[in-house]
């Protein structure tokens, strides 16, 4: 089976409330076991960056980062990723996202799908030639950019439990 790469908004997904959480989580559990999905490095920085942002204890934080990236292979940022993000002619892209599309493009002859919702990496993805996937696409007039769920740290462990186990159980 093709992998498919995300960015580091889509592994979290389960954790906040958007539009897309609930597709994205069945669309994940749909998959089934022999799935192959990838991200960057990078990714769990950016994860445990979010936990820390929306007020999650630090000493919980790797556990975390750890189980929202279960079944995610995180490909290594090399010296080659970093000239190659250096080099992304698409003048809006953010440096992070400019990482991960460094790091999926070698994964272009394999690559089943791109999973992000932010506009300009998914603009950045198609110009390169990548799939890109977004179950499901989002509307042209909401903002793509993920919003921690509101309310203490021990709500978001809990809905994180609960989508873990969902996950767990297909």
């Amino acid at each position: 089976m093709s992998p498919y790469y995300m960015d580091a908004g889509a592994p979290l997904k389960p954790v906040r409330r958007e539009a897309e959480t609930k597709v994205l989580r069945h669309w994940r559990e749909a998959l089934g076991p022999d799935a192959r999905l990838a991200t960057s490095q990078l990714a769990g920085v950016e994860i445990a960056r979010t936990f820390r942002r929306a007020g999650m204890d630090r000493q919980r934080v790797p556990f975390l980062v750890g189980n929202t990236l279960v079944g995610v292979d995180q490909i290594a940022i090399d010296d080659e990723t970093l000239v190659r993000a250096a080099g992304h002619e698409v003048q809006k892209l953010g440096t992070l996202d400019a990482i991960h599309l460094a790091t999926a493009a070698p994964l272009r002859d394999e690559l089943t799908g791109f999973v992000t919702y932010d506009r300009e990496l998914i603009k950045a993805v198609l110009d390169i030639g990548l799939p890109h996937l977004a179950p499901p696409e989002p509307t042209p007039d909401r903002r793509t950019r993920e919003r921690p769920v509101a309310g203490s740290s021990r709500a978001m462990t809990a809905r994180w439990a609960a989508c873990s186990a969902t996950a767990s159980a297909a």
